[in-house]
C-alpha cells in the first residue's frame, strides 16, 4: 500500500463518510439548536455541533483510555509519563505546553499499516508509548497531558487539515492559553502561534470532548 493511498482512506475515515457525502448538515441536522457558526480557527468561519456521534474513532479512544487508566501505575512507560506531569505541574502554563510538547515529540513517528496493519488506528498512551504512532496520536498524548495538567477542555482541540507543503492529511493539536492560540505539531519542535501555521495548513475540522467544528474558508 502506497502512502498516498493510506492517507487517503485516513482522510476518509477521520472525517467520516456521512461527513464527506452531506457535508455541514452532518451532525447538525439532528441537534440544529446546538449548532452556531463563529469567526474561529486558521481565520475560518467555524460551524460547531455537540454531536459527536459519527466521530467514533475519537469517542472509542475515549473509553479505551478510561480502560487503560489502571494500568498507569503498573505500565513502566505510563508510569514515566506520569512522573514526568507531576514534575510540571508548578509550572507556567505556557512552559507547561512547551514541556508536553517535547515530551510526546520525543518518540517514534510510525505509520498505523506497519504498527497495527490497517491504514487508520487511534492508539491509547500505552500504546503509543510502547510502539510509536502517528499524527493523531502524537496528539491525543498532547490533549491528555494537558488535561491532566489542568487545562480547560474548552481550551483544547484536535485538529484535522490538509498539510499544503506535503498535501497530505494530518492532524495537529490547538491549545488557548492568555488569549491566545497555539498549536502543538509532531512535524514541527516548537510550539507555534496559529497565525504561522495557517500560512502551511487549512482546517477540515477540530474536535475536543464536548464539541467538533466544520471549517470553512472564510
Amino acid at each position: 500500500m502506497t502512502a498516498s493511498v493510506s492517507y487517503s482512506r485516513k482522510l476518509r475515515s477521520w472525517l467520516g463518510i456521512a461527513v464527506l457525502a452531506a457535508g455541514l448538515s452532518v451532525g447538525f441536522a439532528a441537534t440544529p439548536q446546538q449548532a452556531s457558526a463563529e469567526s474561529g480557527l486558521f481565520g475560518t468561519i467555524e460551524h460547531r455541533s455537540s454531536n459527536l456521534m459519527q466521530f467514533r474513532k475519537w469517542t472509542g479512544l475515549l473509553q479505551r483510555v478510561k480502560a487503560e487508566q489502571e494500568a498507569w501505575t503498573t505500565d513502566p512507560r505510563l508510569i514515566e509519563w506520569q512522573r514526568f506531569l507531576e514534575s510540571i505541574q508548578d509550572k507556567p502554563r505556557r512552559e507547561q505546553i512547551e514541556m508536553v510538547n517535547d515530551f510526546a515529540n520525543g518518540f517514534r513517528y510510525r505509520r498505523d499499516h506497519r504498527v497495527w496493519g490497517r491504514s487508520d488506528y487511534w492508539a491509547t498512551p500505552g500504546e503509543f508509548f510502547n510502539h510509536g504512532g502517528d499524527c493523531e496520536d502524537f496528539v491525543v498524548v498532547k490533549y491528555l497531558s494537558l488535561r491532566q495538567l489542568g487545562v480547560d477542555v474548552d481550551d483544547l482541540r484536535l485538529v484535522v487539515v490538509q498539510d499544503r507543503k506535503r498535501n497530505e492529511a494530518h492532524a495537529v493539536l490547538a491549545v488557548t492559553d492568555g488569549g491566545r492560540r497555539y498549536i502543538l505539531d509532531n512535524q514541527v519542535d516548537e510550539v507555534v502561534h496559529e497565525d504561522y501555521a495557517a500560512e502551511r495548513y487549512g482546517a477540515y475540522y477540530s474536535i475536543n470532548e464536548r464539541n467538533w467544528w466544520m471549517h470553512e474558508t472564510s
